[in-house]
């Protein structure tokens, strides 16, 4: 496992998969939006990445211009598992409303939801 930190980022690697938690309360303003995106970018490699966790945990709110990040990292590994985790029971709303997840993790939603870290890991091996 290792361990990076960005400004807007704290990246851990566990074997081929991923976890990204946002430091940052809110991804609201369009300048550290965008700034969040490049960097979830930057660390990722597709021909290393099988799966990207994104921990929430300290994020009380996205805007939609937040979610550009979240997507592009998707665009960027299609075939890739990607689950959000940590996220509040506003922005869990938020996220379902926008089809992003499905809190019973049925159909085809581009991100699985869990509740930790730990239990994403857990999911991802399965």
């Amino acid at each position: 496992m290792s361990e990076s930190q960005t400004s807007f980022l704290h990246v851990e690697n566990h074997g081929d998969v991923v976890i990204l938690q946002i430091l940052l309360d809110e991804l609201r303003e369009m300048k550290s939006c965008y700034e969040v995106r490049d960097q979830m970018i930057q660390v990722i490699d597709p021909a290393k990445t099988h799966g990207v966790i994104f921990d929430l945990s300290k994020v009380k709110f996205i805007g939609s211009i937040g979610l550009l990040g979240f997507l592009a990292v998707r665009r960027k590994i299609p075939e890739s598992r990607l689950f959000v985790c940590g996220a509040s029971e506003s922005l869990l709303k938020m996220l379902t409303v926008c089809r992003l997840i499905s809190p019973k993790n049925e159909g085809n939603p581009p991100f699985e939801w869990h509740s930790n870290v730990e239990e994403c890991l857990k999911r991802m091996q399965s």
